[in-house]
């Protein structure tokens, strides 16, 4: 054990030691260096990468605090947007009757999906009286991009949005629920219609391009109410909606619109073909017709 008084001693000579270090002369100084620097070469013949090691440590040490960063950023972003489900498929098919035999059908089918691959086109409307299938279109229009979606570079769009708009007097939260159920993106019911709308913005613009299918509008809808980004330049995500009036549409701003007539090409140039072959057959009726009117009226 040390006593008191040899404590004191090394204590002291500590003291004048640090005194002199930083009193010293510059000569005692330059000296010091010159040792500090020839035990730095002497390390580096020890080992030559020794100075690259601490590079590559002191680079990875960084790369991983700001991995942790990013973690901590993403449980916090988690903890108000929930995604059930990661893996979303592009195009969920839909059951539906084909259009494959309509001609007139398939015709606009293939309108659309032309205007699809138009840069500058944004919102499509598609309108007509009811019962003129206008949803039969929307839904086959769906199942098509499941098919086309790999093999056309326009039309390889990030996801694909079908939903059947509420009746009369619209929701739009729950217009925003069903967006929300699609994209597998959780909304509490409780938030207000601004906050889930956000949501959905964030999400959607996550995609590199989307297309949204509103089916069956009754009145006007204003998408940012909704929550679909405002479109860019140029304009490869895409509104399709469906509503029984044009009005409806010009009133949601569409670029474009197209209006479904509820006759088929095919029933309606047979039609007009078998009428065409009751034609003398009628004309036989109405002469023979004619001369039995003649005969009754001899007779009165």
């Amino acid at each position: 054990m040390i006593s008191k008084e040899r404590w004191k001693e090394l204590r002291e000579k500590a003291i004048n030691q640090n005194q002199m270090l930083s009193s010293g002369s510059t000569n005692e100084r330059k000296s010091m260096q010159e040792r500090i620097a020839a035990a730095k070469r002497l390390a580096y013949k020890c080992c030559p990468n020794c100075s690259l090691r601490l590079e590559v440590s002191i680079q990875a040490q960084n790369k991983r605090d700001q991995l942790c960063r990013l973690k901590e950023v993403g449980e916090s972003f988690g903890s108000n947007l929930v995604v059930e489900n990661s893996q979303v498929k592009k195009v969920e098919p839909i059951p539906v009757t084909s259009i494959e035999s309509q001609s007139a059908a398939t015709k606009n089918l293939n309108k659309i999906l032309q205007l699809l691959e138009d840069d500058k086109v944004f919102i499509i409307g598609v309108w007509g009286a009811g019962g003129d299938d206008k949803s039969t279109l929307v839904k086959n229009l769906n199942n098509e991009l499941l098919k086309t979606a790999a093999s056309s570079s326009k039309l390889s769009l990030g996801v694909v949005v079908w939903v059947e708009v509420p009746k009369w007097p619209i929701d739009i939260r729950k217009v925003q629920a069903r967006i929300a159920k699609r994209l597998k993106l959780e909304v509490d019911n409780e938030e207000s219609a601004v906050s889930s709308a956000s949501k959905i913005c964030e999400r959607l613009k996550q995609e590199r391009s989307f297309l949204l299918i509103l089916d069956d509008v009754w009145e006007a809808i204003d998408l940012n109410d909704v929550g679909v980004p405002q479109p860019e330049a140029p304009a490869r995500s895409k509104v399709v909606i469906t509503a029984r009036s044009l009005e409806v549409c010009r009133k949601m701003k569409t670029d474009t619109e197209m209006n479904v007539s509820t006759l088929d090409e095919d029933y309606l140039g047979n039609s007009l073909s078998k009428m065409r072959e009751m034609l003398p057959i009628w004309n036989i009726f109405n002469h023979w017709q004619r001369k039995l009117e003649e005969s009754v009226m001899v007779y009165l």
